[in-house]
């Protein structure tokens, strides 16, 4: 059984303008995931987020799209309940439910529309995963890595190989943390990013053209750019530190 083939039909795409976008319906965690798909065009600047997220194992659940039941993986709906506000629809971007997968042509070029969709989304919702006990110690970490005093250093002449330092080219100072993490926090942080979803090769992508970001673990949230920033300081003060694969500039 693929995907969609639960639905009895996707209305076609009118033109290349035309998008569909999921209505993900308020609700509590008692109550069961309903959602509408509508048609929408990129240049009216349609208001909807972008899931950015892993496919993940072919292990299906069921949610009610447009009073059908629909097949999704485990991964979407636990992104889908967890996403879901309590007292207003959220208007979303997801590939699985939004491409008719049952249509090559339509997803190859929903494909070359990637960056569009991206890029003209109110905001980018990456989804990592369900939590788990060291989520908290993690987001929070970089959450008091990003607000803490920094001083100035000279700068070494070797160890910055970090993507993240790119920034910084040229400068003869760079900037260090006041404090001091713990053993916990250091592997709380690196287990958050040992994730599968950091491996997936549209990351780079989604991120980087995305109007804003909201990092997603679980019901733990973060704004990317203290997100980012925390794990740059990071980087920047424990040259060691096994985390370079992902963009934060």
């Amino acid at each position: 059984m693929s995907i969609s083939s639960e639905l009895s039909s996707y209305r076609p795409l009118a033109n290349a303008d035309e998008i569909r976008v999921l209505s993900l319906e308020a609700g509590k965690p008692s109550y069961p995931i309903r959602c509408q798909v509508h048609h929408v065009k990129l240049s009216q600047v349609p208001n909807y987020e972008a899931l950015s997220y892993m496919w993940g194992p072919h292990v299906l659940k069921t949610i009610s799209l447009g009073g059908q039941s629909f097949p999704v993986r485990e991964n979407l709906w636990q992104a889908s309940f967890h996403l879901r506000l309590d007292n207003s629809n959220r208007i979303l971007w997801i590939d699985a439910i939004c491409i008719n997968q049952n249509d090559e042509s339509e997803r190859n070029h929903q494909v070359t529309q990637m960056g569009q969709i991206f890029s003209r989304a109110s905001r980018v919702l990456a989804w990592l995963g369900l939590d788990d006990p060291n989520t908290y110690i993690a987001l929070e970490t970089l959450k008091r890595v990003a607000k803490a005093p920094k001083f100035l250093v000279p700068r070494p002449r070797q160890g910055f190989r970090s993507r993240f330092l790119r920034n910084t080219k040229g400068m003869n100072r760079v900037e260090r943390i006041q404090i001091e993490l713990q053993s916990e926090e250091t592997e709380a942080i690196e287990e958050l990013f040992s994730r599968d979803y950091w491996q997936r090769l549209w990351i780079v992508q989604e991120i980087n053209l995305a109007e804003d970001v909201l990092v997603c673990c679980g019901y733990h949230q973060l704004e990317w750019t203290t997100f980012a920033q925390g794990l740059k300081d990071i980087v920047r003060d424990q040259t060691t530190f096994p985390i370079s694969t992902v963009d934060g500039s």
